[in-house]
């Protein structure tokens, strides 16, 4: 993996989101709502620790992995690497773009992947922060249609970058 400005910027965003992490959930009470209804309710608990470690590992750990998937990609066979019409993609002379599309497609669904998650552990810290303890499922709804739309226009992206071969 380079570590060019982007790569810089990446890392400081997690920093940024860990130390989130870690300052908020530093105020949660001993036993954490993790699992919430549809109307907003807790039905489901873990203790602050876990919870805390689950968040880190969710919202940093997993996209950063997929940065490190990216800067991967090239040094995979290409057996492993799963894109449309593969056979033609991964010629040698196409080879080298193609791996660029798809590491710079999994660093953009790591930076979606990494604010979602993020504004999760905001709203879970919100709902401790009221009493009675409610989660906003309207923003959650809205965040996760946001999350949708951008995965959306990562794969749709994917698909016009790699077409079928003429």
């Amino acid at each position: 993996m380079r570590f060019d400005g982007q790569g810089r910027r990446f890392t400081l965003a997690c920093i940024a989101v860990a130390a989130f992490v870690l300052l908020t959930a530093a105020d949660l009470p001993a036993v954490v709502a993790t699992h919430f209804r549809m109307d907003g309710s807790p039905d489901g608990y873990l203790s602050r620790h876990a919870y805390t470690v689950g968040a880190l590992l969710l919202a940093v750990a997993l996209p950063a992995a997929l940065t490190l998937l990216a800067g991967l990609l090239g040094r995979l066979p290409d057996g492993l690497l799963n894109l449309p019409h593969r056979q033609h993609w991964l010629q040698p002379e196409r080879r080298p773009a193609s791996i660029a599309f798809m590491a710079g497609l999994c660093r953009y669904f790591a930076a979606v992947l990494l604010l979602f998650l993020c504004f999760v552990h905001g709203l879970i810290v919100m709902a401790h922060a009221q009493q009675p303890l409610r989660l906003d499922t309207g923003s959650l709804l809205i965040a996760a249609g946001v999350l949708l739309l951008a995965v959306t226009a990562g794969v749709v992206a994917m698909l016009r970058r790699f077409p079928r071969p003429a």
